[in-house]
């Protein structure tokens, strides 16, 4: 991973959008150094923030943190300019990175903001890969991916300050060092769930061997003092199970929170992204079944509207010679009745009027169909509306069903962007057993106040109580597997953990101390290193084979014991991320300073972002680690406005150019 700009928006003491080239030099140039100067109180921590904030969003501020805390500090994070009355109300923080992902350098640019509504902060994040917004993605989705790309167990490794190193520093007992162990193997999983293991198994010991006492219930069934005693017998149980239940639930949601920092939350909607594909699927069978009927009718004479009309007005003739030729036939007929009936002068007027109101037909045409008024009508109709229509329907019906197939093809990407199932399995069974743990111990939260209720109402309900404690008899069989194979899954996880711990406490030492060696003003004052795998103690020894006493090294030779704890976690981790130091110098003295100056910085890791007050990195310092600067950022604060602004260049070399 390489980071390509950091941007900032409103952010703390930085007022409008502003983004900073942080580029490192290419492979072999050796200037993989970012160098940020800036006094105290000028911005260099926002710089840090701002890409862990990113990358993590609420999670960078810890495990525990609530949305209402993670409101509070954007409130104060939203940048204050000074003579504004009107507060600004957004804020947001981003950066832009390759990726190498399966053997291709990919971009992401990812920007998480926070807009006010009213009293709440709305948050929203996007993320473009090569430039293209990844569709179909939530928020949750979102916090997912990312932490598959960049885990956050490991960002403590890389992204630290002087805090962190201290912290090392001063850690005696091991638990700083034991805490960033754990969270780089992700021991502190196998660890939370055994302890979940070891509640379960607290709270179903008793009832494993509850169904001996159902011989002398019974035996009391008609005495009041029995069912006096189960009631409160029942209450205690209650109250025991509702803890349980919420100790359960309280697992669950924590299961489920790194679930979706591994992409669970993907695999936990690709089941309904099937089902939905499955729907879609049958609708557009039915619109396409739909379509075949309606274009097997009319249709086709739809599609030649000359022709139709044409042919109506053909037919409408045919139609209206038969009925002239009728018409004359029926005068003949009357004019012949006439003339039988009639005196033999009246014949030629007779005639007379016949000629008169008889039609003339015409030549027959070549086109004489066989037709009826009815089929006329038929014709005349669908050349004046139902040609429209049916076009008409035919549109909605293909409208509808390319709606449906753009819906398929949507779909489908989301479930081929899922993960694959087998890489979240052991997760995913994790939580799936959580939760049917907190399903069946609600379940019997439930049940038990419907049969306390029962009992307080009526003392006559006891025989009913008694019969569901046989009903939970005949399952002893399964809860006794259940309780014997959780006793054997804390053995196995308690021997997984502390194997995996050990091979790679082996590859820490090794590291820890060639990186030690190398930043000590004295060489070779140290031989080997030992990490307790059970209390995570260090122990140093001498190349004569004398122990050290860590607490008695000086303040500096601490500092560099704890830089080269992290480096040795962080090149030991397997993850290929650039180092993110603020406050990298503390209180090191000026020939340790020189060692990581000259040892640490130029070859940490492939970019290395340096956020150093003028105190730390000063002239002579800046002086030997310039030729490995790719880029100088010199960030200022004007009191007078209250801003922070950030200029090419440091301390020690005149401002030349002002890249924000």
């Amino acid at each position: 991973m390489i980071i390509k700009s950091i941007r900032l928006l409103n952010f703390r003491s930085c007022r409008g959008d502003h983004t900073f080239d942080v580029t490192p030099g290419l492979d072999g140039s050796g200037q993989p150094v970012v160098l940020f100067g800036g006094l105290n109180g000028a911005g260099k921590t926002s710089i840090l923030l701002g890409v862990k904030l990113a990358l993590y969003g609420r999670l960078s501020l810890g495990k525990n943190v609530s949305v209402k805390k993670l409101e509070a500090f954007i409130e104060d994070s939203i940048h204050r300019p000074k003579n504004i009355s009107e507060p600004l109300r957004e804020c947001g923080v981003g950066l832009t990175f390759s990726f190498d992902k399966q053997g291709r350098d990919v971009e992401y640019e990812v920007f998480r903001s926070w807009s006010k509504k009213r009293k709440s902060y709305e948050e929203t994040i996007s993320i473009l890969e090569n430039g293209k917004p990844l569709a179909g993605m939530g928020t949750k989705q979102s916090e997912g991916f990312l932490n598959q790309l960049v885990p956050l167990g490991v960002s403590d490794l890389f992204f630290f300050d002087g805090e962190k190193i201290a912290e090392l520093a001063e850690d005696e007992n091991g638990f700083a060092l034991a805490s960033a162990i754990k969270k780089m193997l992700g021991v502190e999983l196998v660890e939370r769930l055994r302890a979940d293991l070891r509640v379960f198994l607290l709270s179903n010991a008793e009832g494993k061997f509850r169904s001996s006492n159902i011989t002398a219930i019974a035996d009391e069934t008609e005495a009041f003092l029995t069912l006096k005693q189960r009631i409160k017998q029942e209450e205690m149980e209650l109250e025991e199970l509702l803890e349980s239940y919420q100790t359960s639930k309280n697992m669950q949601a924590d299961l489920e929170l790194r679930l979706i920092e591994s992409g669970g939350d993907y695999a936990k909607s690709r089941q309904d992204q099937q089902k939905l594909g499955d729907s879609l699927a049958s609708q557009a069978d039915g619109v396409r079944r739909e379509l075949r009927d309606t274009i097997s009718g009319l249709f086709p004479l739809a599609l030649a509207d000359q022709f139709i009309g044409e042919l109506s007005t053909d037919v409408e003739k045919v139609v209206e010679r038969e009925k002239a030729i009728e018409r004359n036939a029926a005068l003949s007929d009357f004019a012949l009745k006439l003339k039988s009936a009639a005196d033999p002068i009246s014949h030629e007027k007779i005639d007379e009027v016949l000629d008169l109101t008889t039609s003339a037909v015409g030549t027959k045409p070549k086109f004489y169909p066989n037709v009826s008024q009815g089929d006329v009508d038929v014709l005349s109709s669908f050349a004046a509306t139902g040609a429209t229509d049916s076009r008409r329907r035919v549109a909605d019906q293909l409208a509808v069903l390319e709606r449906l197939e753009q819906d398929l093809e949507s779909t489908a990407l989301k479930i081929d962007r899922a993960p694959d199932d087998r890489s979240l399995q052991e997760q995913l069974a994790e939580v799936v057993k959580a939760t049917t743990l907190a399903e069946a111990q609600r379940g019997e939260v439930v049940t038990r106040l419907a049969e306390i209720k029962l009992l307080y109402d009526k003392a006559q309900e006891l025989a009913r109580g008694l019969k569901r404690q046989h009903e939970v008899n005949s399952t002893k069989d399964q809860i006794e597997a259940a309780f014997d194979l959780a006793v054997r899954s804390r053995e196995v996880l308690l021997e997984f953990s502390e194997k995996r711990v050990a091979r790679k406490i082996d590859a820490l030492q090794e590291v820890f101390v060639n990186t030690f060696d190398r930043l000590m003003r004295k060489r070779g004052s140290i031989q080997r290193a030992e990490i307790d795998a059970k209390t995570f103690s260090v122990e140093l020894f001498a190349t004569d084979g004398a122990r050290i006493n860590k607490n008695k090294l000086s303040a500096g030779e601490k500092q560099i014991y704890a830089v080269a704890m992290l480096d040795a976690l962080a090149r030991t981790s397997g993850n290929h991320l650039p180092i993110i130091i603020d406050t990298p110098l503390g209180r090191l003295d000026s020939e340790h300073r020189n060692k990581l100056v000259n040892q640490y910085f130029p070859s940490a890791s492939h970019q290395v972002i340096l956020l150093s007050t003028d105190t730390e990195i000063d002239l002579h310092h800046y002086s030997d680690l310039q030729r490995h600067c790719a880029k100088r950022l010199h960030i200022t604060f004007d009191q007078e406005s209250g801003c922070s602004s950030v200029e090419e260049g440091y301390f020690f070399q005149p401002v030349a150019e002002e890249v924000v």
